[in-house]
């Protein structure tokens, strides 16, 4: 290659590298301060070690809060305006203490002419209200199990109440709050899935929108769930749906109903006589109206039927909710549905502190600076071109984590300097080989050739063992075990990848050197020739 050519495609390579690291790290403001272009680094998802966690706590039908309670028997004296002894009277005679919350007599089985001595005894009322919520707990980690979080935990508090525990998802530039609504609108996303996910009751198939306890449209006597064989999440092109797939007693049974169904069509005084309404089945999960809608005096043609919803969330939360009803697991009680009770979901601190993301992005750039001083000591202009070798693999897993939507944690930051770590033994290791392959006499480009051949057997096996063990736990994982697994497959091929894209950058950058072992940092004896 001759040495312009050499000298313009390294050009052309350190721009792009620059313009891409500038949009990758540099956030600005723009249009007079008013709007802000966020990089790429500031709109990756984070995990709870950086941007905190988001919790709430459930209460079933029955139980309150000894806030709640407080607020009612023990009200500010201050506020005589809001006072109301009716209610106070009420309260005191309804609710009892059970350890920090306060929970309906009539629940505890007290109605029953139980005492407080034998309430919490085996096969006592109080006891199976305890066991329905550790049963309702079990089956809600269940849910959230697939709902592919980073972390989560749900456990039960006081035997009466369920803490849900969620990362918050937060991008720094949401979590420096560059962007409030967008902070706000994953705390509603969030308070959304709890919602769904905590959803109890049967699957049912109504005529109305509204529930209506008498006007399903199956049989009581049908076992509506053994009508579908599965329920999952499907995503494609952008698209977000709910994927259904009926039996083939399904597929009878809902064209039986669906077509058997009179309607009348209601005319309209503000509209022309000729005009019509379309006429659906909506299928409910207890009391909730889901967006899963059928034609009435329609027939369906598949027994694998797609149903779009606005975004993902959208529909990970309700294939979730329905494949976990039609297999069985059904929650018993009721959550935050109520005045006193509802869903309040609550950001906490990051567990490494306010300023979590500095100290990571600090750790990293050290990280990669010892990289660099590393290369540049030890093989001179010759760890210039490792330098720009990793700072590609450094921009490839921020776009990977970026436009994957992929979540930073801890382990996944983990996986992404292993996979420098490979990098950067691959090319030591050759440029060692190379060195000895020079101090053997040979040419720098014959010395290049063989310590490539005599690495590439090492290093293959190497790449292909890790690529293997990533890809199963990819596969086989979930959450942050399956994203970390993925990391590990994305860095390995980076590696693999840049491993050969630096044999082409030996041939680039030599032929711009005169003195070609002063380029690479080797140097060997020279021997005289005797006549």
């Amino acid at each position: 290659m001759k040495k312009v050519s050499s000298v313009i495609i390294t050009t052309i390579l350190v721009v792009a590298i620059v313009a891409l690291a500038f949009f990758s790290v540099i956030s600005f403001s723009y249009s007079g301060g008013v709007s802000r272009y966020n990089s790429f680094v500031t709109e990756i998802g984070m995990g709870s070690e950086f941007t905190g966690d988001a919790y709430t706590i459930l209460y079933p039908d029955g139980v309150i809060s000894a806030a709640d309670y407080d607020l009612v028997v023990n009200p500010n004296t201050t506020d005589e305006a809001g006072y109301d002894a009716d209610k106070r009277e009420e309260y005191l005679d309804t609710y009892v203490q059970r350890g920090s919350v306060y929970v309906d007599r009539s629940v505890l089985g007290y109605e029953d002419d139980a005492t407080e001595t034998d309430a919490g005894h085996p096969g006592s009322k109080e006891q199976d209200f305890k066991d329905s919520i550790a049963s309702d707990a079990a089956i809600i980690e269940a849910r959230y199990s697939q709902r592919n979080y980073s972390s989560y935990s749900v456990s039960i508090q006081d035997d009466f109440t369920i803490k849900v525990t969620v990362p918050t998802g937060f991008t720094y530039a949401e979590y420096k709050e560059y962007d409030s609504t967008s902070r706000s609108s994953k705390i509603s996303a969030i308070s959304s899935t709890i919602s769904y996910l905590t959803q109890s009751g049967e699957l049912s198939l109504r005529q109305n929108s509204d529930y209506q306890p008498h006007d399903s449209l199956i049989s009581y006597a049908t076992d509506i769930n053994s009508l579908f064989k599965s329920v999952s999440y499907y995503a494609r092109g952008g698209t977000y749906a709910v994927k259904i797939k009926l039996t083939s007693d399904g597929l009878d049974t809902l064209n039986t109903v669906l077509t058997g169904i009179d309607t009348e069509d209601e005319d309209d005084d503000d509209s022309d006589s000729s005009s019509s309404t379309t006429s659906y089945a909506y299928l409910f999960v207890g009391e909730l109206a889901t967006n899963i809608t059928f034609t009435i005096g329609s027939e369906l043609g598949s027994k694998t039927l797609y149903f779009s919803t606005s975004d993902e969330d959208s529909a990970r939360d309700l294939s979730i909710l329905l494949s976990s009803v039609i297999s069985g697991n059904e929650i018993q009680n009721d959550y935050n549905n109520n005045e006193i009770n509802s869903t309040e979901v609550v950001a906490m601190t990051p567990a490494f502190g306010q300023n979590a993301c500095i100290y990571l992005g600090v750790f990293v750039l050290l990280v990669i600076a010892a990289v660099f001083i590393a290369s540049g000591v030890k093989y001179k202009k010759l760890g210039l071109v490792h330098m720009m070798i990793t700072a590609i693999y450094v921009l490839a897993i921020i776009l990977c984590f970026s436009l994957l939507g992929i979540e930073l944690t801890m382990a996944s930051l983990f996986m992404s300097l292993i996979g420098l770590a490979l990098l950067t033994f691959s090319d030591f290791y050759c440029f060692e080989q190379i060195r000895k392959e020079s101090d053997l006499g040979r040419t720098v480009a014959a010395a290049v050739k063989e310590g490539y051949k005599k690495t590439i057997s090492t290093l293959l096996d190497l790449h292909i063992v890790i690529l293997i063990v990533a890809m199963i736990v990819a596969l086989v994982g979930v959450g942050e075990v399956a994203a970390c697994g993925f990391i590990a497959f994305m860095a390995t091929i980076f590696s693999y990848g840049l491993y050969w894209f630096m044999r082409f950058m030996w041939y680039v950058c030599m032929s711009m050197s005169k003195d070609k072992y002063r380029f690479c940092g080797f140097s060997r004896e020279a021997y005289d020739n005797e006549d």
